[in-house]
């Protein structure tokens, strides 16, 4: 679809999840065609009676289900309309193709999902739940969400826990709708009332939310550790040729190679990374996405078909009962670290290596799979399950040649806890705190602060939620509220060393320099003589024009780190209280450190000091002009 087109139909299905008819519907009339406008004149027809009604004073008692139905009928003739500037990715696998390459569902399509819920394999079934989720993705229906919870009781565990996660994906992306489709209430009513299926729900959430940090994730592997490693390449394959396996130093040379690594500070980063991955992160996708551009990731099916050895893109590979096609099997099938596609890139790739290289991999594959074994503590099998489907869609979201034809849903909040169908997998409130926590830990501020302020609502007064909501409306730069939150603290724990400097940072960020100056006073009381809190103590006072007091701070931080080369900011706020009491050159010399000139020229604007335009202009004259060095840095 059409990137403009989207953008219109989000904005009409904004305008509705508002409530807001009259202005979805003069929106809608830009995309309608000749075919949907007597749908539409019949909706603004039926509004513009409902309207007359209500204003001539005429009582009406189904005038709220009448307007609640011409919201639905609005979302659905939004969704038909754009369907018609839809592009559908062609299908070539049977059963993929009945649920994909339909609008919405008929009997047809309903009938077919039943019984292939009953007597279908774990591939074609696997394959429809996939299908089904794009499709509601793409074109809300009824039907297909209910398709999506008759899966999620599939005899196949795979297929059963890839319905619900795409269940939960398209709850949570059309939340607004769901009030409209009562059938679609009473049978998630129904499939929610286990307790299994609440905590898998409960895990699929979560995933979701972690599916968020993949992106940066993928960038810090890229741009961070990848580089590293080819810089330490030279180096190692020198330590390499200088040594053979057989050699007598081979262990000594070999340790070399290791203290290498270590001092290279990778070694840190990739026990970080070990650790995201045994949680369950995505630190695969830097390494993978470089596989997706084979011919076999050109057919839309291809990307969630469960890996099974039989396949005809890899079945080549296992043809020899060998050693080390049991091996790579083994490694391949059982509960690791990729996902399906993944696995199909993997061997795709391998198919295309040469056979002796190709058996060394499937040697190092063995052991490296043997030692996880022994190593790792493997996640709960459903839990894997969810976690690698997700990361099958991230790929797919994130790398398919016609990706721009679908609208990325991990570009999406996942704000869960604000959907309807949330009150059934957290029955006692018992989900969501940790939910609130998790959104909060992975640095989720919006959604942190939206969960914990619903948390407020039946929780006792709490130092250390206040604290949390406080600190999310920090991070969101709200700063006014962050306050109010911090205090409310302060008056259950008083004078927490955190929160006063919490407390502080906010007044200093907010403007309300006297109250951040009361509050570091109070916290050099508890912790004196550090060198942050005094010059925070300092540019208040800068700020509050107390020059005097200002410098008398920044003298201190001389006095007490005499050796240590202050910084610029430190000389740009000890410039300005110098030259507003008169020492005019030694405030020019506190400048000299400030480059480039334009940027002196800002800072110079924005200080708490009445500088005059011709003041500034000598200041970035005197240095340009009587300092070399400066000159040349700065032509």
């Amino acid at each position: 679809m059409p990137k403009n087109i989207s953008d219109i139909r989000n904005i009409i299905n904004g305008s509705l999840d508002k409530q807001l008819l009259g202005r979805a519907l003069a929106q809608l009339q830009l995309l309608v065609t000749k075919a949907d406008s007597e749908r539409l004149e019949e909706i603004k027809n039926t509004y513009r009676f409902l309207l007359q009604y209500l204003f001539d004073g005429v009582e009406d008692p189904d005038r709220i289900d009448i307007f609640r139905r011409l919201i639905k009928e609005t979302y659905e003739l939004t969704d038909d309309v754009c369907a018609g500037y839809m592009t559908t990715a062609y299908s070539e696998n049977s059963c993929f193709s009945k649920l994909w390459n339909v609008k919405r569902f008929t009997d047809e399509q309903i009938k077919y999902c039943s019984e292939l819920n009953s007597d279908g394999d774990k591939i074609d079934t696997a394959l429809a739940v996939a299908a089904i989720t794009l499709n509601c993705l793409r074109i809300f229906d009824e039907h297909k969400v209910l398709c999506l919870a008759d899966f999620c009781d599939n005899k196949h565990q795979t297929t059963a826990l890839r319905a619900l996660t795409g269940l939960v994906i398209c709850l949570t992306i059309h939340q607004k709708r769901l009030q409209f489709y009562p059938a679609i209430n009473n049978r998630l009513n129904l499939l929610f009332d286990n307790k299994e299926t609440v905590n898998q729900t409960q895990v699929i959430v979560k995933q979701l939310i972690r599916s968020k940090e993949t992106e940066r994730i993928t960038k810090d592997i890229s741009e961070n550790i990848i580089p590293k490693i080819a810089k330490l390449a030279p180096n190692i394959r020198k330590q390499m040729d200088e040594s053979n396996f057989d050699s007598e130093d081979f262990e000594e040379k070999n340790a070399n190679l290791q203290d290498i690594i270590a001092n290279s500070e990778i070694s840190e980063k990739m026990r970080v990374y070990s650790e995201l991955q045994m949680e369950g992160s995505d630190i695969n996708m830097s390494t993978f996405s470089q596989l997706k551009s084979f011919p076999f990731f050109n057919q839309i099916e291809n990307w969630f078909i469960p890996f099974y050895k039989e396949h005809p893109a890899v079945s080549q590979l296992f043809e020899e009962q060998t050693d080390n096609n049991k091996s790579l099997v083994s490694f391949l099938t059982d509960d690791n670290f990729l996902c399906d596609s993944d696995k199909y890139s993997f061997c795709i790739n391998l198919n295309m290596i040469p056979e002796t290289y190709r058996k060394s991999m499937s040697n190092q594959l063995r052991m490296e799979s043997e030692q996880m074994k022994d190593d790792v503590i493997h996640p709960d099998k459903s839990a894997s399950t969810t976690n690698r489907y997700i990361q099958d869609l991230y790929r797919f979201f994130k790398l398919y040649r016609d990706k721009k034809d679908f609208e990325d849903i991990f570009t999406y909040k996942f704000d869960i806890h604000k959907a309807p169908f949330f009150r059934l997998i957290n029955p006692e409130n018992e989900f969501l705190p940790e939910l609130s926590d998790y959104f909060f830990t992975k640095e989720q501020y919006d959604n942190a602060l939206s969960a914990y302020l619903k948390l407020e609502t039946f929780s006792e007064p709490n130092a250390d939620l206040y604290k949390k909501i406080g600190f999310c409306y920090q991070k969101t730069l709200f700063y006014t509220q962050a306050i109010s939150y911090y205090e409310k603290a302060d008056l259950i724990e008083s004078d927490q060393l955190g929160t006063l400097r919490k407390l502080a940072y906010c007044h200093r960020k907010s403007g309300h320099y006297k109250e951040a100056l009361d509050y570091y006073i109070q916290i050099d009381k508890q912790e004196p003589n550090n060198l942050n809190t005094i010059f925070n103590m300092g540019m208040c006072s800068a700020e509050l024009r107390l020059y005097d007091s200002a410098l008398n701070y920044f003298y201190k931080i001389d006095f007490l780190n005499p050796d240590k080369k202050q910084s610029v900011n430190y000389q740009l706020y000890c410039g300005h209280c110098l030259w507003a009491t008169g020492k005019r050159k030694e405030a020019v010399n506190c400048y000299r450190l400030f480059s480039p000139f334009s940027k002196l020229d800002e800072a110079l604007h924005l200080a708490p000091v009445d500088f005059t335009e011709q003041d500034i202009t000598f200041i970035i004259d005197y240095l340009r002009y009587n300092n070399a060095e400066t000159d040349q840095q700065n032509p």
